[in-house]
């Protein structure tokens, strides 16, 4: 992508000629792919960024239609917004302020056990913004070490807000009431909440 919109820079912009993409986008894949949206917000911040760097006039490609495999960033009968990350990252890539709907960061969840001191990682990364919400880690492990946990935290932390390096909050609270193992569901008696900063790689209990 960057060879080519530079290409398109040297060829037609830096002589004059203005440059208009007439089609970008992604597909939709979220009923399949729980991370598909980040994607697609790389996907659509990365060539906004570039095009703007190269000269370029980007537009993107909304079909209309939102279901699977759909281009759609709006609802043309509600006239409702249904992309807010894409549409931010699009903003993003032209420098205008991300709203409370851009992703800020990625957290992934580590559990350790008393009885074989192993820690097992989640499948999936939550990937959290300023808005908060409810968000659904996965892990596989025994019965004996659900039995016999001893520290969960949050690692991996990665920043997702366009080209900053470090989010634009520094603490929050986080709260664990439900913990889905090996497929079922387990609530936690005694609810905790964890406070983290994002200067740190791990999150711990309070």
């Amino acid at each position: 992508m960057k060879n080519q919109l530079n290409l398109m820079k040297t060829t037609f912009a830096d002589k004059g000629y203005p440059v208009f993409i007439g089609e970008y986008g992604s597909i939709g894949k979220t009923s399949y792919d729980s991370e598909n949206e980040y994607y697609r917000a790389y996907f659509a911040r990365k060539l906004c960024q570039l095009s703007r760097k190269n000269g370029c006039i980007p537009m993107y490609w909304d079909n209309g239609y939102n279901g699977v495999h759909g281009f759609g960033l709006f609802d043309r009968t509600t006239c409702e917004v249904t992309q807010p990350v894409i549409i931010d990252a699009i903003m993003e890539g032209f420098g205008q302020k991300a709203s409370q709907n851009s992703t800020l960061m990625s957290v992934r969840l580590y559990v350790s056990d008393s009885k074989y001191w192993t820690t097992i990682q989640s499948d999936n990364t939550a990937r959290i913004t300023k808005k908060g919400g409810t968000y659904t880690l996965k892990l596989k492990g025994d019965k004996d070490m659900l039995l016999n946990i001893t520290t969960i935290a949050l690692k991996d932390c990665d920043v997702e807000l366009g080209n900053h390096t470090k989010s634009d909050f520094t603490n929050a609270q986080i709260v664990i009431d439900k913990v889905l193992f090996n497929g079922t569901d387990y609530t936690v008696k005694e609810i905790k909440m964890m406070r983290f900063s994002l200067k740190k790689a791990a999150f711990r209990w309070i």
